[in-house]
Protein backbone atom coordinates (compact mmCIF):
# COMPACT_ATOMS: atom_id res chain seq x y z
CA UNK A 1 0.00 0.00 0.00
CA UNK A 2 1.72 3.47 -0.71
CA UNK A 3 -0.11 5.96 1.94
CA UNK A 4 -2.65 6.07 4.42
CA UNK A 5 -4.26 7.95 7.05
CA UNK A 6 -3.24 8.26 10.94
CA UNK A 7 -6.08 8.12 14.12
CA UNK A 8 -5.37 9.02 17.46
CA UNK A 9 -4.66 6.86 20.24
CA UNK A 10 -7.01 6.88 23.50
CA UNK A 11 -10.24 5.94 24.30
CA UNK A 12 -13.04 6.89 22.40
CA UNK A 13 -16.28 8.15 24.25
CA UNK A 14 -19.39 6.50 22.51
CA UNK A 15 -21.89 9.06 22.14
CA UNK A 16 -25.76 8.10 22.32
CA UNK A 17 -26.95 6.57 18.98
CA UNK A 18 -23.47 7.14 17.98
CA UNK A 19 -22.39 4.02 19.67
CA UNK A 20 -21.40 2.45 16.37
CA UNK A 21 -19.56 5.15 14.88
CA UNK A 22 -16.33 5.00 17.85
CA UNK A 23 -13.77 2.84 18.80
CA UNK A 24 -14.38 1.69 22.77
CA UNK A 25 -10.86 -0.20 23.82
CA UNK A 26 -7.09 -0.03 23.65
CA UNK A 27 -4.88 2.08 21.86
CA UNK A 28 -5.65 2.42 17.97
CA UNK A 29 -3.51 4.50 16.65
CA UNK A 30 -2.43 3.50 13.06
CA UNK A 31 -0.49 5.57 10.26
CA UNK A 32 0.14 3.91 6.35
CA UNK A 33 -3.33 1.16 6.72
CA UNK A 34 -4.98 3.13 9.42
CA UNK A 35 -8.47 4.29 9.66
CA UNK A 36 -8.63 8.34 8.74
CA UNK A 37 -9.13 10.26 12.20
CA UNK A 38 -11.75 12.98 9.94
CA UNK A 39 -15.21 12.10 9.45
CA UNK A 40 -17.08 13.03 6.24
CA UNK A 41 -17.41 11.69 2.73
CA UNK A 42 -15.65 14.77 0.41
CA UNK A 43 -12.35 14.40 -0.42
CA UNK A 44 -9.66 16.41 -1.60
CA UNK A 45 -6.69 14.60 -3.10
CA UNK A 46 -3.05 16.34 -4.19
CA UNK A 47 -0.67 14.33 -6.48
CA UNK A 48 1.96 16.69 -5.18
CA UNK A 49 2.13 18.65 -2.32
CA UNK A 50 0.92 21.96 -3.63
CA UNK A 51 -1.69 23.12 -2.04
CA UNK A 52 -4.40 22.78 -4.65
CA UNK A 53 -6.22 19.69 -4.68
CA UNK A 54 -6.17 17.60 -8.43
CA UNK A 55 -8.95 15.35 -7.21
CA UNK A 56 -12.44 16.44 -5.58
CA UNK A 57 -15.10 13.90 -4.99
CA UNK A 58 -17.70 12.17 -2.61
CA UNK A 59 -17.24 8.80 -1.66
CA UNK A 60 -19.46 6.98 1.33
CA UNK A 61 -22.06 8.41 3.78
CA UNK A 62 -21.03 11.01 6.77
CA UNK A 63 -21.15 8.29 9.47
CA UNK A 64 -18.29 6.04 7.31
CA UNK A 65 -14.99 5.14 8.10
CA UNK A 66 -11.91 5.62 5.72
CA UNK A 67 -9.10 4.10 4.66
CA UNK A 68 -6.81 4.26 1.54
CA UNK A 69 -5.83 1.09 -0.62
CA UNK A 70 -4.66 0.12 -3.96
CA UNK A 71 -8.06 -2.43 -3.67
CA UNK A 72 -7.36 -3.42 -7.52
CA UNK A 73 -3.22 -3.53 -8.18
CA UNK A 74 -3.10 -0.83 -10.66
CA UNK A 75 -0.71 1.12 -8.78
CA UNK A 76 -2.77 3.80 -8.10
CA UNK A 77 -4.26 4.38 -4.53
CA UNK A 78 -8.02 4.49 -4.17
CA UNK A 79 -10.60 4.67 -0.82
CA UNK A 80 -12.14 2.35 1.05
CA UNK A 81 -14.52 2.33 3.48
CA UNK A 82 -16.42 0.58 6.39
CA UNK A 83 -19.98 1.04 7.57
CA UNK A 84 -21.41 1.09 11.47
CA UNK A 85 -21.10 -2.86 10.84
CA UNK A 86 -18.39 -4.97 9.65
CA UNK A 87 -19.17 -4.32 6.07
CA UNK A 88 -16.33 -2.65 3.59
CA UNK A 89 -16.75 -0.76 0.54
CA UNK A 90 -13.77 -0.03 -1.90
CA UNK A 91 -13.75 1.92 -5.22
CA UNK A 92 -10.91 2.05 -7.67
CA UNK A 93 -11.02 5.18 -8.73
CA UNK A 94 -10.52 8.99 -7.06
CA UNK A 95 -13.80 9.47 -8.54
CA UNK A 96 -17.78 10.19 -7.37
CA UNK A 97 -19.68 6.65 -7.50
CA UNK A 98 -20.71 3.92 -5.20
CA UNK A 99 -18.15 1.26 -4.64
CA UNK A 100 -16.92 -1.03 -6.84
CA UNK A 101 -16.49 -4.28 -4.37
CA UNK A 102 -18.42 -4.99 -0.93
CA UNK A 103 -17.56 -7.65 1.42
CA UNK A 104 -17.90 -8.19 5.02
CA UNK A 105 -14.82 -9.05 7.43
CA UNK A 106 -14.04 -9.09 11.36
CA UNK A 107 -16.11 -7.52 13.95
CA UNK A 108 -17.80 -3.91 13.70
CA UNK A 109 -15.55 -2.87 16.70
CA UNK A 110 -12.14 -3.99 14.83
CA UNK A 111 -9.36 -1.98 14.94
CA UNK A 112 -8.41 -2.14 11.28
CA UNK A 113 -5.05 -1.96 8.80
CA UNK A 114 -4.55 -2.09 5.43
CA UNK A 115 -1.31 -3.20 3.79
CA UNK A 116 0.38 -5.40 0.64
CA UNK A 117 0.95 -8.23 3.31
CA UNK A 118 2.21 -10.93 0.73
CA UNK A 119 3.73 -8.54 -1.70
CA UNK A 120 1.42 -9.21 -4.55
CA UNK A 121 0.65 -5.49 -5.47
CA UNK A 122 -3.13 -5.92 -4.21
CA UNK A 123 -3.49 -3.80 -0.37
CA UNK A 124 -6.15 -5.83 1.69
CA UNK A 125 -7.52 -5.76 5.13
CA UNK A 126 -6.17 -7.15 9.12
CA UNK A 127 -7.84 -6.35 11.97
CA UNK A 128 -6.32 -6.41 15.42
CA UNK A 129 -7.30 -7.01 18.86
CA UNK A 130 -5.30 -6.52 21.27
CA UNK A 131 -1.83 -7.33 20.46
CA UNK A 132 -2.92 -10.74 18.39
CA UNK A 133 -3.51 -9.39 13.87
CA UNK A 134 -5.56 -11.37 11.81
CA UNK A 135 -3.93 -10.79 8.34
CA UNK A 136 -6.20 -11.51 5.38
CA UNK A 137 -4.46 -11.37 1.85
CA UNK A 138 -7.72 -10.71 -0.47
CA UNK A 139 -10.95 -8.69 -0.05
CA UNK A 140 -13.13 -11.32 1.37
CA UNK A 141 -14.31 -12.61 3.87
CA UNK A 142 -14.17 -15.55 6.21
CA UNK A 143 -10.66 -16.60 7.96
CA UNK A 144 -7.15 -14.95 8.55
CA UNK A 145 -4.64 -16.35 6.22
CA UNK A 146 -1.68 -15.10 8.91
CA UNK A 147 -2.49 -14.75 13.05
CA UNK A 148 0.46 -13.29 14.98
CA UNK A 149 1.15 -11.53 17.73
CA UNK A 150 3.42 -8.51 18.10
CA UNK A 151 3.85 -5.71 20.42
CA UNK A 152 1.60 -4.53 22.98
CA UNK A 153 -2.07 -4.34 22.97
CA UNK A 154 -1.29 -0.38 24.46
CA UNK A 155 1.07 0.45 21.47
CA UNK A 156 0.39 2.66 18.75
CA UNK A 157 0.66 0.46 15.46
CA UNK A 158 2.30 1.41 12.11
CA UNK A 159 2.22 -0.17 8.82
CA UNK A 160 4.75 0.29 5.75
CA UNK A 161 6.89 -1.17 3.63
CA UNK A 162 10.37 -0.42 5.40
CA UNK A 163 12.88 -1.80 3.48
CA UNK A 164 11.82 -1.74 0.10
CA UNK A 165 11.07 -5.29 -0.35
CA UNK A 166 7.10 -4.81 -1.61
CA UNK A 167 5.86 -6.28 1.47
CA UNK A 168 4.15 -4.14 4.35
CA UNK A 169 4.80 -4.71 8.12
CA UNK A 170 3.93 -3.07 10.87
CA UNK A 171 5.62 -0.66 13.85
CA UNK A 172 4.80 0.32 16.97
CA UNK A 173 5.29 3.43 18.52
CA UNK A 174 5.49 4.36 22.14
CA UNK A 175 5.73 8.07 22.18
CA UNK A 176 8.36 9.31 20.13
CA UNK A 177 10.09 5.77 19.77
CA UNK A 178 9.66 3.86 16.85
CA UNK A 179 10.23 -0.27 16.79
CA UNK A 180 10.49 -1.28 13.25
CA UNK A 181 9.68 -5.16 11.85
CA UNK A 182 10.84 -6.60 8.47
CA UNK A 183 8.66 -9.04 8.41
CA UNK A 184 5.17 -10.50 9.32
CA UNK A 185 6.52 -12.02 12.73
CA UNK A 186 7.39 -11.27 16.50
CA UNK A 187 10.55 -11.08 18.31
CA UNK A 188 12.71 -7.94 18.68
CA UNK A 189 12.38 -5.01 16.34
CA UNK A 190 15.13 -4.77 12.96
CA UNK A 191 15.34 -1.03 13.53
CA UNK A 192 14.57 1.36 17.15
CA UNK A 193 14.67 5.08 16.25
CA UNK A 194 13.37 8.56 17.53
CA UNK A 195 11.54 11.14 15.81
CA UNK A 196 9.38 13.81 16.21
CA UNK A 197 7.40 14.42 20.07
CA UNK A 198 5.07 12.27 21.56
CA UNK A 199 2.19 13.78 21.18
CA UNK A 200 2.44 14.28 17.42
CA UNK A 201 0.22 12.98 14.82
CA UNK A 202 2.06 10.69 12.70
CA UNK A 203 1.74 9.67 8.85
CA UNK A 204 3.83 6.99 6.87
CA UNK A 205 4.73 7.30 3.02
CA UNK A 206 6.88 6.68 0.26
CA UNK A 207 7.22 10.59 -0.26
CA UNK A 208 10.53 10.89 -2.57
CA UNK A 209 9.18 7.25 -4.46
CA UNK A 210 13.00 5.29 -3.38
CA UNK A 211 10.34 2.18 -2.39
CA UNK A 212 10.45 2.93 1.55
CA UNK A 213 8.23 4.21 3.73
CA UNK A 214 9.22 6.38 6.24
CA UNK A 215 7.28 8.47 8.64
CA UNK A 216 5.87 12.27 9.14
CA UNK A 217 4.23 14.12 11.86
CA UNK A 218 1.18 16.31 11.66
CA UNK A 219 1.10 19.67 13.96
CA UNK A 220 -1.87 21.33 13.13
CA UNK A 221 -1.97 21.97 8.71
CA UNK A 222 1.83 21.80 9.01
CA UNK A 223 4.08 18.63 7.98
CA UNK A 224 7.05 17.55 8.41
CA UNK A 225 8.42 14.61 6.45
CA UNK A 226 11.65 12.28 6.65
CA UNK A 227 12.52 10.72 3.70
CA UNK A 228 14.72 8.55 5.88
CA UNK A 229 13.84 6.48 8.99
CA UNK A 230 16.27 8.52 11.65
CA UNK A 231 16.01 10.92 14.02
CA UNK A 232 16.91 14.68 13.12
CA UNK A 233 15.07 17.48 11.15
CA UNK A 234 12.44 16.84 8.56
CA UNK A 235 13.34 16.94 4.80
CA UNK A 236 10.77 19.15 3.65
CA UNK A 237 8.07 21.02 5.86
CA UNK A 238 4.35 21.35 3.69
CA UNK A 239 1.08 23.14 4.38
CA UNK A 240 -2.06 21.36 3.39
CA UNK A 241 -5.38 21.54 4.17
CA UNK A 242 -7.59 22.23 7.41
CA UNK A 243 -6.56 22.27 11.06
CA UNK A 244 -9.70 19.57 11.50
CA UNK A 245 -9.21 17.86 7.95
CA UNK A 246 -9.05 13.99 8.24
CA UNK A 247 -6.03 13.15 6.54
CA UNK A 248 -5.03 10.57 4.02
CA UNK A 249 -1.59 9.58 2.31
CA UNK A 250 -1.38 7.71 -0.92
CA UNK A 251 0.19 6.96 -4.19
CA UNK A 252 -3.10 8.82 -6.42
CA UNK A 253 -1.80 9.18 -9.48
CA UNK A 254 0.68 6.28 -9.93
CA UNK A 255 4.12 7.66 -9.98
CA UNK A 256 5.48 5.85 -7.27
CA UNK A 257 5.71 9.14 -4.65
CA UNK A 258 3.31 9.55 -1.81
CA UNK A 259 1.58 12.87 -1.29
CA UNK A 260 -1.44 14.06 0.86
CA UNK A 261 -4.96 14.49 1.00
CA UNK A 262 -8.29 15.19 3.22
CA UNK A 263 -11.41 14.60 3.75
CA UNK A 264 -14.29 17.12 5.59
CA UNK A 265 -17.47 17.10 6.71
CA UNK A 266 -19.92 19.26 4.76
CA UNK A 267 -20.93 22.58 6.51
CA UNK A 268 -24.28 21.47 8.78
CA UNK A 269 -26.29 23.92 6.83
CA UNK A 270 -25.68 22.51 3.36
CA UNK A 271 -26.32 18.86 4.76
CA UNK A 272 -29.54 19.35 6.25
CA UNK A 273 -32.81 19.12 4.05
CA UNK A 274 -34.75 22.34 4.06
CA UNK A 275 -38.06 21.69 5.91
CA UNK A 276 -41.36 23.47 7.04
CA UNK A 277 -40.45 23.77 10.68
CA UNK A 278 -39.78 27.56 11.81
CA UNK A 279 -37.73 28.57 15.27
CA UNK A 280 -40.95 30.14 16.55
CA UNK A 281 -43.14 27.06 15.79
CA UNK A 282 -41.06 24.91 17.77
CA UNK A 283 -40.24 27.61 20.67
CA UNK A 284 -41.87 25.77 23.17
CA UNK A 285 -41.45 22.24 22.56
CA UNK A 286 -40.21 19.86 24.86
CA UNK A 287 -36.76 18.56 23.35
CA UNK A 288 -36.61 15.32 25.82
CA UNK A 289 -40.47 14.27 25.15
CA UNK A 290 -39.32 11.37 23.42
CA UNK A 291 -42.92 11.24 21.16
CA UNK A 292 -42.67 11.57 17.81
CA UNK A 293 -43.70 14.25 16.94
CA UNK A 294 -44.15 15.46 12.76
CA UNK A 295 -42.03 18.07 13.68
CA UNK A 296 -39.11 16.54 14.74
CA UNK A 297 -36.03 16.21 12.38
CA UNK A 298 -37.72 18.98 10.08
CA UNK A 299 -36.48 22.33 10.98
CA UNK A 300 -35.68 24.75 8.10
CA UNK A 301 -32.34 26.18 7.38
CA UNK A 302 -33.89 29.42 9.53
CA UNK A 303 -34.12 27.73 12.64
CA UNK A 304 -30.72 26.14 12.57
CA UNK A 305 -27.46 28.00 13.02
CA UNK A 306 -23.75 25.94 12.62
CA UNK A 307 -21.90 26.46 16.13
CA UNK A 308 -19.35 28.71 16.05
CA UNK A 309 -16.43 26.82 17.29
CA UNK A 310 -18.11 23.66 15.34
CA UNK A 311 -19.59 25.14 12.02
CA UNK A 312 -19.74 21.10 10.57
CA UNK A 313 -22.77 21.01 12.90
CA UNK A 314 -25.82 22.75 13.99
CA UNK A 315 -28.51 23.83 16.75
CA UNK A 316 -31.28 25.90 17.05
CA UNK A 317 -30.48 29.39 16.66
CA UNK A 318 -31.96 30.19 19.89
CA UNK A 319 -29.59 27.73 21.40
CA UNK A 320 -26.52 29.06 19.66
CA UNK A 321 -25.37 31.79 22.36
CA UNK A 322 -26.01 29.79 25.43
CA UNK A 323 -23.80 27.14 23.89
CA UNK A 324 -20.79 29.54 23.38
CA UNK A 325 -21.23 30.83 26.94
CA UNK A 326 -20.84 27.44 28.19
CA UNK A 327 -17.77 27.15 25.93
CA UNK A 328 -16.22 30.21 27.08
CA UNK A 329 -16.37 28.65 31.25
CA UNK A 330 -15.09 25.06 29.75
CA UNK A 331 -12.24 26.87 27.91
CA UNK A 332 -11.21 28.87 31.24
CA UNK A 333 -11.38 25.72 33.12
CA UNK A 334 -10.16 22.56 31.25
CA UNK A 335 -7.88 25.08 28.19
CA UNK A 336 -9.77 23.51 25.32
CA UNK A 337 -12.91 23.64 23.74
CA UNK A 338 -15.90 22.38 24.71
CA UNK A 339 -16.02 18.60 23.79
CA UNK A 340 -18.57 18.47 21.11
CA UNK A 341 -18.05 14.99 19.43
CA UNK A 342 -17.10 15.97 16.01
CA UNK A 343 -18.35 12.79 14.50
CA UNK A 344 -21.83 13.44 12.30
CA UNK A 345 -25.24 13.48 14.06
CA UNK A 346 -23.91 14.74 17.38
CA UNK A 347 -26.28 17.90 17.46
CA UNK A 348 -28.65 18.44 14.98
CA UNK A 349 -30.32 15.01 13.19
CA UNK A 350 -32.73 15.43 10.00
CA UNK A 351 -34.90 13.17 10.17
CA UNK A 352 -33.18 11.04 7.70
CA UNK A 353 -30.41 11.14 9.89
CA UNK A 354 -32.70 9.83 12.41
CA UNK A 355 -34.04 6.93 9.48
CA UNK A 356 -30.62 5.97 8.86
CA UNK A 357 -29.35 4.88 12.74
CA UNK A 358 -32.58 3.99 13.37
CA UNK A 359 -32.28 1.04 9.83
CA UNK A 360 -28.33 0.51 11.32
CA UNK A 361 -28.73 0.16 15.13
CA UNK A 362 -32.39 -0.01 15.89
CA UNK A 363 -33.68 0.41 19.66
CA UNK A 364 -32.44 1.23 22.42
CA UNK A 365 -29.36 2.00 20.76
CA UNK A 366 -31.09 4.69 18.62
CA UNK A 367 -34.56 6.71 19.35
CA UNK A 368 -37.36 5.93 16.96
CA UNK A 369 -37.21 8.41 14.16
CA UNK A 370 -39.13 11.49 14.91
CA UNK A 371 -38.72 11.34 18.56
CA UNK A 372 -34.93 11.95 19.01
CA UNK A 373 -34.36 15.14 20.88
CA UNK A 374 -31.22 15.75 18.15
CA UNK A 375 -34.45 16.32 15.88
CA UNK A 376 -35.66 19.43 17.22
CA UNK A 377 -31.84 20.79 17.49
CA UNK A 378 -31.69 20.88 20.94
CA UNK A 379 -29.05 18.06 21.98
CA UNK A 380 -25.72 17.56 21.71
CA UNK A 381 -23.25 14.64 22.85
CA UNK A 382 -20.08 15.05 23.77
CA UNK A 383 -16.57 13.06 23.47
CA UNK A 384 -14.55 11.61 20.83
CA UNK A 385 -11.33 12.63 21.95
CA UNK A 386 -12.25 13.37 24.88
CA UNK A 387 -13.51 10.88 27.73
CA UNK A 388 -17.37 11.34 28.93
CA UNK A 389 -17.70 9.27 31.98
CA UNK A 390 -20.06 9.06 35.40
CA UNK A 391 -17.91 10.04 38.34
CA UNK A 392 -15.17 11.50 36.21
CA UNK A 393 -14.18 14.96 34.87
CA UNK A 394 -14.92 17.10 32.86
CA UNK A 395 -18.62 15.44 32.63
CA UNK A 396 -18.65 16.03 36.47
CA UNK A 397 -18.34 20.05 35.75
CA UNK A 398 -20.20 19.14 31.98
CA UNK A 399 -23.13 18.31 34.98
CA UNK A 400 -23.10 20.84 37.01
CA UNK A 401 -21.48 23.70 35.41
CA UNK A 402 -24.16 23.09 31.78
CA UNK A 403 -27.36 24.33 33.42
CA UNK A 404 -25.74 27.71 34.09
CA UNK A 405 -26.36 27.94 30.52
CA UNK A 406 -29.31 26.13 30.05
CA UNK A 407 -27.54 22.48 28.75
CA UNK A 408 -28.94 19.49 30.96
CA UNK A 409 -27.47 15.88 31.49
CA UNK A 410 -31.23 14.93 32.30
CA UNK A 411 -31.90 12.85 35.28
CA UNK A 412 -32.71 10.06 33.13
CA UNK A 413 -29.55 10.20 31.54
CA UNK A 414 -27.82 9.90 34.72
CA UNK A 415 -25.99 7.44 36.13
CA UNK A 416 -29.02 5.89 38.15
CA UNK A 417 -31.32 7.23 35.24
CA UNK A 418 -33.23 4.64 32.86
CA UNK A 419 -30.96 5.23 29.99
CA UNK A 420 -27.70 6.58 31.11
CA UNK A 421 -26.05 8.54 28.85
CA UNK A 422 -23.23 11.29 30.41
CA UNK A 423 -22.49 12.24 26.77
CA UNK A 424 -25.87 13.46 26.23
CA UNK A 425 -27.32 17.09 27.36
CA UNK A 426 -30.44 18.27 26.74
CA UNK A 427 -31.15 22.29 25.94
CA UNK A 428 -33.90 23.77 28.33
CA UNK A 429 -33.02 27.13 28.00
Amino acid sequence: MRGGAWMRGGRWAVAGVLAGLLATSGTVAAAKGGQSDGWGQDFYLSDSFAAEANAVFTFGVQTDRYWVGDWDGDGVDTIGSRNLTNVFSVRNSNTTGGPDRQFGYGRAWDTVLVGDWNGDGTDTMTVRRGMVYHVKNSLSGGAADVVLPYGKATDEVLVGDWDGDGRDTFAVRRGAQYFVKNSLSGGPADQVVVYGRPADEVLVGDWDGDGRDTFAVRRGRVYHIADSIRPGQADRVVVYGRENDGVLVGDWDGDGVDSLGVHRLRPALQRVPDGSVTAGALAGVDATSGKVDPRNGRLSHSALCPIPFLPTHAVQCRAVADLVAFDRAYRARFGAPLPINPAPLTTYRSYEDQQYLWAETGPPTAARPGASPHGYGLAVDFGGRTDIEFGRQPYLWLRDNGPRFGWHNMPWNRENGSNPEPWHFDYRG
